[in-house]
């Protein structure tokens, strides 16, 4: 984690850094508190702004901290941090393992490490880029690194375990540098040598994810020849077998533990979120429409898992000569709250239309939570001459370069959709659904206002002038229409 603990301000016409140590205290507990296992800190230092007391902190929650040795080029300039037991102290290098003119040394440096023309990331003034620095500034993070890649193998070691691994297994430069023999710490930093003899577990799997029942094979992979295994595979359930195969029967995301034990003590791997067992679906919902009407399909969807983008790319058949394809929309849908919605492909006219839906387009919302509802709506208008029993199904693509997917912050999956119809149930003024509007249809709608009968199926059928109710003024125009040749339902 990068933490930022000082700022830049104009030193004589130069932009310089500064910082207080109470920043630096700040930062160390927020580390120590965040799960940070390491701490490169690559400035100078002083006592005072709570900096002992985090210091102090940090270090009880086995945290390796690694200070720069400073750039004085001398024994004298070493700051309090530097100055601490508990504190790896990191002297520079050059590429031939000589003593970096501007590194400072002596007895309180605890090891080296290539700090000599190191080809870094930067950012001025938040504009990205590369650049060549040298400096026990460089040198520090190789150090961190190391202890980067020594917790990955074993995360049980203690904090003291990791820096004996450290400073017990450099190469000794003192020959190559007789005027500072013993004032560069243990030697230069070996990442082979720290690493060797460290019992570590790993393992993979295949699949890592899939539909419920998911059955994944586990194989280990350790390093180091372990004598015995224990897996747990996040559901209850455990083995103790080299490479088991495991069931999945149960929708969700799994954590899995390897331990093992060797002949040089136990090693273990947890890999977070490993296995995804998955029961996501899409669905369509049947839905009858009356001709010449708006009307809507909803897409239902049930995920097992946090969704935080669905790509949904829809294919309607049928679409110039049945209905027109208008919007997809989330209003009223689980993801409603979504910041990004975006149309990416639409060539509604012949039905075709994706979106893509992402839940925190910069604004910090959290992926959709498991669970069940609708997920967007997709609105038409038939056709005035759709004819009864016309429809148009709903699909998903691919559409140019988007195909369906869900992504959730650990995975991309295809979950299953299942395609949805929407009928033309008929005309309005068809009220008996004959394929005529004639007087039988005025008759029944007559009955309707008047005498209280029986509504059609679906009720649009006889709401002829289109304004939601059912009076006299739908049967007037209905009058007009088959005895007249007047306006049109719903014109």
């Amino acid at each position: 984690m990068c933490l930022r603990m000082g700022y830049s301000f104009n030193d004589g016409g130069v932009e310089n850094g500064r910082t207080q140590m109470s920043f630096v205290a700040e930062a160390f507990r927020y580390a120590a508190n965040n799960g940070a296992v390491a701490i490169n800190y690559s400035f100078g230092s002083s006592s005072g702004g709570g900096i002992e007391a985090a210091t102090d902190y940090a270090v009880s929650k086995g945290v390796v901290i690694c200070a720069a040795a400073g750039n004085d080029g001398n024994s004298s300039s070493f700051g309090y941090l530097q100055l601490r037991p508990d504190v790896i102290c990191v002297a520079s290098t050059n590429s031939s393992d000589f003593k970096s003119g501007f590194s400072n040394y002596g007895t309180p440096v605890d090891v080296s490490a290539p700090g000599s023309s190191i080809l870094s990331t930067i950012s001025n003034h938040y504009v990205p880029g590369y650049t060549v620095y040298s400096g026990t500034s460089m040198a520090t993070p190789h150090v961190v690194g190391l202890v980067g890649l020594i917790r990955s193998l074993n995360p049980l070691l203690s904090r003291q375990d990791v820096v004996d691994l450290i400073v017990n297994n450099t190469d000794n430069i003192d020959a190559l540098n007789p005027s500072y023999a013993g004032l560069l710490g243990s030697g230069r930093i070996n990442a082979a040598r720290s690493t060797q003899n460290i019992a570590s577990a790993n393992f993979v799997a295949l699949p890592a994810f899939g539909e419920v029942p998911l059955t994944v094979q586990f194989n280990d992979s350790s390093l180091t020849p372990p004598t015995a295994w224990h897996w747990d595979f996040g559901d209850g359930d455990s083995s103790q077998i080299q490479n088991p195969v495991h069931i999945y029967t149960t929708p969700g995301t799994y954590s899995v533990t390897l331990r093992v034990e060797t002949a040089i003590g136990t090693g273990t791997r947890t890999k977070l979120n490993f296995v995804a067992a998955l029961a996501d679906t899409m669905t369509v919902q049947d839905t009858t429409a009356v001709a010449g009407r708006k009307c809507m399909l909803t897409i239902w969807g049930r995920n097992t898992q946090p969704l935080s983008e669905i790509v949904l790319p829809l294919v309607v058949s049928h679409v110039t000569d049945v209905a027109y394809m208008d919007s997809v929309v989330t209003t009223g849908c689980r993801t409603s709250y979504f910041e990004g919605n975006t149309v990416v492909f639409d060539n509604a006219f012949f039905g075709e239309k994706a979106i893509r839906l992402i839940a925190n387009a910069g604004g910090g919302s959290p992926p959709l939570a498991p669970g069940y509802g609708p997920i967007a709506r997709v609105w038409f208008r038939l056709q005035n001459s759709a004819s009864k029993n016309d429809s148009v199904v709903v699909s998903v693509g691919p559409l140019g370069s988007y195909s369906f997917q869900t992504i959730t912050p650990t995975l991309t999956f295809t979950p299953h959709f299942q395609t949805g119809t929407l009928v033309v149930a008929g005309k309005i003024g068809d009220l008996n659904l004959d394929g005529l509007t004639d007087v039988f249809d005025l008759t029944s709608l007559i009955n309707l206002v008047f005498a209280g009968g029986a509504s059609p199926d679906p009720e649009e059928l006889g709401d002829v002038n289109c304004d939601g109710i059912f009076d006299v003024l739908d049967v007037v125009q209905l009058i007009d229409y088959i005895f007249s040749g007047g306006i049109a339902p719903c014109m």
